[in-house]
């Protein structure tokens, strides 16, 4: 019997139905519906060795990666780890790690229908998904 699928909005695919994958699709949903984040600016699994060209980065995937335009280039603005339950204490330490590469302002923790943001490292917004804050707001706060 084949597994269970779901479609990823972003990969444009279908992925087995995890717990994790679930909150992932579920956070994609309000970022693009509610929260103003741009689809074609979202990257989804993406190898952390993309932002570390000298081969020394951890060969791991990103959750999600939102990225802003500026001037003529792209920047990542909000790193993303998913997590199918509330997050273990060294899942901080997991995320900021990721982010010494990826060096995105923001970064976050999605667990369920909650999430903490932090911005360089210091906590910003801890609540519900559905009251974060949106693409410009974390874009005027850079």
């Amino acid at each position: 019997m084949k597994e269970p699928q779901i479609l990823c909005a972003v990969r444009r695919v279908y992925v087995a139905r995890t717990p994790e994958e679930c909150v992932r699709q579920a956070l994609l949903s309000h970022l693009f519906r509610f929260g103003g984040y741009p689809e074609h600016l979202t990257r989804v699994e993406m190898p952390i060795d993309f932002f570390f060209a000298s081969g020394t980065a951890p060969k791991r995937r990103l959750d999600i990666v939102c990225f802003q335009k500026k001037e003529d280039s792209l920047l990542p603005l909000l790193l993303i780890e998913c997590k199918a339950f509330t997050p273990h204490a060294s899942t901080t330490s997991q995320l900021f790690g990721y982010n010494f590469f990826v060096k995105a302002p923001f970064s976050a923790i999605a667990w369920q229908d909650s999430i903490v943001i932090y911005h360089k490292n210091a906590p910003l917004y801890q609540g519900l998904i559905s009251q974060m804050p949106s693409y410009n707001d974390l874009r005027g706060h850079t």
